[in-house]
C-alpha cells in the first residue's frame, strides 16, 4: 500500500501536466531581451523592435514580450500604460529603486514614461514571452 502511494505521488507531476490546459502551461515565462532607457523631458515608451522582433517563420502573437519586469536605476519618473502621455505631474510615480511588472502585449505597447525633475532617468527592463513560444 506504501509503495502504491509513494508511486502515485511521484506520477502525478507527469500526470497533471499530460492534461494541464494550454494556458497553464503558457504561463511559464523565458527571458528574451533586455535594454536600458534613458527617459527624459519627452514621453518615451519601450522600444517597439525590442518588444515585438521578427521572427522568420513566425507569427508575432509568439514572438512579443507578454511581461516587461522594469526598474527605475537613477532619477524619478512617472508613467502610464493607457499609451497617454504623462507629465512631469501626472502618471503613476516611480521612483529610484522601485521595479514593476508589465503584464500582457498591449500595455507593455502603451507604457509611457517620463522624468519627474530636470535629471533624465535611467531604467532597465527585462522583456519575456511565454515559453512555448520562445524559439
Amino acid at each position: 500500500m506504501k509503495k502504491a502511494l509513494l508511486l502515485a505521488i511521484l506520477l502525478m507531476p507527469a500526470a497533471l501536466a499530460a492534461q494541464s490546459p494550454p494556458y497553464m502551461i503558457d504561463a511559464i515565462r523565458t527571458a528574451f531581451a533586455f535594454e536600458t532607457i534613458t527617459v527624459a523631458a519627452v514621453s518615451i515608451g519601450f522600444t517597439a523592435a525590442t518588444i515585438n522582433p521578427t521572427v522568420a517563420g513566425r507569427p508575432a502573437s509568439q514572438t512579443r514580450a507578454e511581461l516587461a519586469v522594469f526598474n527605475c536605476e537613477l532619477g524619478t519618473l512617472r508613467y502610464r500604460l493607457d499609451g497617454t502621455d504623462p507629465t512631469a505631474s501626472v502618471g503613476n510615480l516611480l521612483n529610484i529603486g522601485d521595479t514593476i511588472s508589465v503584464y500582457g502585449y498591449n500595455n507593455i505597447k502603451n507604457f509611457r514614461m517620463i522624468r519627474v525633475t530636470g535629471t533624465s532617468a535611467s531604467c532597465s527592463a527585462h522583456y519575456f514571452r511565454f515559453s512555448s513560444n520562445a524559439n
